[in-house]
């Protein structure tokens, strides 16, 4: 029985989301750092928050916002990578301002928090947002 549970806990914790060939494609430099903002298809806040570790394992050198409405509501999880991390930026901060966008709000650890709204209708706006709060952030480093 305990198998059986860990064998349900590992599938559970399970993406088969690609992070490199299906994210790695649209990360662009800002001050040297890689940045990536993008609107992905995922299940659950659980896929997302997944697919967020696995980008911070590879993104030592930037940070990741994903966007998603897959339950009905948006939904972001933010990751900073270690060395913006250990300059002072903080996930859970810019998480925050991400849900403010949409009405919502958010907050989390210095390296990965999450964000939701209220409203899908306002991703797209939430994401252009987004994108020059990171921009005023990263050119200010």
């Amino acid at each position: 029985l305990a198998e059986k549970k860990l064998l349900e806990k590992k599938i559970k914790n399970r993406s088969s989301f690609n992070v490199e060939t299906e994210l790695f494609n649209d990360i662009s430099i800002i001050n040297d750092y890689k940045v990536l903002i993008k609107k992905i298809n995922v299940s659950d806040m659980n896929e997302l928050k997944i697919i967020g570790d696995q980008l911070y394992k590879k993104l030592p050198n930037g940070l990741a916002i994903l966007f998603s409405n897959s339950e009905g509501k948006p939904m972001v999880v933010v990751v900073v990578g270690e060395r913006l991390t250990k300059g002072g930026f903080h996930a859970g901060k810019i998480a925050k301002s991400v849900g403010s966008y949409m009405d919502g709000g958010g907050g989390g650890k210095p390296h990965m928090a999450t964000a939701g709204g209220k409203n899908n209708d306002s991703i797209l706006n939430a994401m252009e947002k987004t994108e020059l709060l990171i921009k005023s952030m990263l050119e200010k480093k």
